[in-house]
């Protein structure tokens, strides 16, 4: 009968600590998102893509549902910033002090670059099939291929603007599937501008997505600098002082600017995509 109590008693103690160590181990889980959402409060929570372009080189965006940021990290070295309610885009770079501003409907039409040099790609890759649905880095995203084209987007329904897309979408001049474009590869029909040669039918990729990630920032991470120097050209902006006297390449760009007399006229796209 003693026994009998005393391993009553033993298996009591021993229920009595599992417990107290499953409610310790339960506390330390509930406080650890606590201390996560601490740490972001008063921040935007964003999708940041690590890109490749054919033309502006190697490019970081970073856009939610608040603005758009895209960082030139190659040899162009600029930055543009836009963010709600206007969405006015400002086009800057740090080295020279200067500054571009225009309005989200002059940006549309204007982007970075002539379009003698960066030509405007339909929005929509055109397919006979329904776009193929995949997760990137974790983030949903859509897949569009033809005879000619291989494109890949983003859906950015519950993680950035509609007014991001339209600034990736004037800035790279590529398809976007009204989402955040991924990758591109197209069938060339037009000649190259700088080097003169003819490229019609040269398959090449356009875009490339090296990584995509969750980040949360500031607010003024979407705000452009102050006390910069307004200028007239947004190629100035674009191409540092230095770069446009280094290069011969960015030296044909702005004497063929300077010849483009016509100003670009903006195209309805008319295109739908469903997600």
């Amino acid at each position: 009968m003693f026994c009998a109590r005393q391993l009553f008693s033993s298996a009591c103690i021993t229920l009595c600590l599992a417990s107290v160590i499953v409610l310790v181990s339960g506390y330390r889980a509930c406080a650890q998102p606590t201390k996560k959402s601490d740490a972001h409060q008063g921040k935007l929570r964003a999708v940041q893509l690590k890109q490749i372009h054919y033309f502006l080189g190697n490019t970081t965006v970073t856009a939610c549902m608040s603005g758009v940021r895209i960082d030139s990290t190659g040899r162009l070295n600029w930055a543009l910033v836009a963010r709600e309610p206007n969405w006015d885009v400002t086009v800057f770079r740090d080295d020279d002090k200067k500054y571009k501003r225009l309005p989200l409907k002059d940006f549309d039409i204007a982007g970075l670059m002539p379009q003698f040099v960066q030509t405007f790609r339909p929005r929509a890759v055109p397919s006979a099939a329904p776009p193929y649905a995949f997760k990137f880095f974790g983030f949903p995203a859509r897949r569009v291929v033809n005879q000619y084209q291989n494109h890949e987007y983003m859906v950015i329904t519950s993680i950035a603007a509609p007014q991001a897309e339209r600034i990736v979408f004037a800035s790279y001049r590529l398809p976007t599937g009204f989402g955040l474009p991924l990758r591109y590869i197209g069938t060339s029909d037009t000649r190259d501008f700088i080097g003169g040669i003819d490229k019609k039918g040269y398959r090449e990729q356009a875009l490339k997505t090296t990584s995509a990630k969750e980040v949360y920032v500031s607010p003024d991470f979407f705000i452009p600098p102050k006390n910069y120097t307004p200028v007239k050209n947004m190629q100035e902006v674009v191409v540092s002082n230095q770069g446009r006297e280094q290069s011969e390449e960015f030296q044909t760009i702005f004497q063929g600017e300077d010849r483009a007399a016509a100003k670009p006229v903006a195209k309805k796209d008319t295109a739908k995509v469903k997600p």
